[in-house]
């Protein structure tokens, strides 16, 4: 469930994504690139132009909801 969204410029947002006690970070560049992120300092630090390494990537909507879905079933 996203409870926050971000917009760091027109075409990037940071979105703040809650799955059951869990809270991940996804950087979305233009709705063609998700990056997932444990922390909001590392999803900010990349959305400044820095690499940092997130824990998961996506280059569309589609597999990112997959993503949550399972991760939402693990917590469950």
């Amino acid at each position: 469930m996203i409870t926050k969204t971000q917009y760091i410029r027109p075409n990037i947002t940071i979105e703040t994504e809650i799955v059951g006690d869990e809270q991940y970070y996804v950087y979305n560049y233009q709705g063609i690139q998700y990056k997932v992120f444990d922390t909001l300092t590392d999803a900010l630090t990349c959305a400044n132009g820095e690499y940092i390494k997130p824990c998961r990537e996506f280059d569309n909507e589609y597999k990112l909801n997959q993503y949550f879905q399972k991760v939402s079933l693990k917590t469950t």
